[in-house]
């Protein structure tokens, strides 16, 4: 089952790393028609000023680093699972966590709040429908998040009364 989740990992990262790339590059060469697409916005709407478009590639970067470091720590985690180290469990739990979290906060701004941007130039009674729900299928990776974190708190206590009875030992 190991290999299998491994195998998930590295294919969750593989597809998100190479959709991530393609909408940089994209916008890299001037095409911001897949960033308008991904935000389900018309796709012959003006372009958007360069701090605009800079910010969305900021927010790829902040999307892609907050995934990868949440499935990297579950890697590391599936590596230590089973042999009891309760301190390690806590630190891969909080690390996949805070991943989860960073992965939601740049989802979900560059999917409710940053077609607002996108829309800068465009006046305003020529602005398409924008839907803004901020908890979708997405909130999972929030929800799983703040999981982690509380799990990674538990394990610290877990560590702390092993520590404890290891000096009494």
């Amino acid at each position: 089952m190991q290999g299998f989740a491994r195998f998930m990992i590295f294919a969750c990262a593989a597809v998100m790393g190479l959709a991530c790339l393609g909408v940089s590059l994209s916008l890299l060469m001037g095409d911001v028609g897949p960033l308008f697409d991904l935000m389900d916005l018309p796709v012959d709407l003006p372009r958007p000023p360069l701090m605009v478009l800079s910010g969305a590639f900021g927010l790829f970067v902040i999307l892609a680093a907050g995934l990868l470091a949440a499935l990297w720590a579950l890697y590391k985690l599936l590596n230590v699972a089973g042999r009891g180290d309760f301190r390690a469990l806590s630190s891969y739990l909080s690390r996949g966590g805070q991943g989860l979290i960073l992965f939601w906060f740049g989802y979900a701004t560059l999917s409710y709040a940053y077609p607002f941007a996108m829309l800068w130039n465009v006046p305003r009674a020529d602005w398409p429908m924008v839907e803004w729900f901020p908890f979708n299928l997405d909130a999972v990776a929030l929800v799983i998040g703040v999981v982690f974190l509380a799990l990674a708190e538990a394990f610290r206590k877990a560590d702390a009364i092993e520590q404890e009875n290891q000096a009494f030992i």
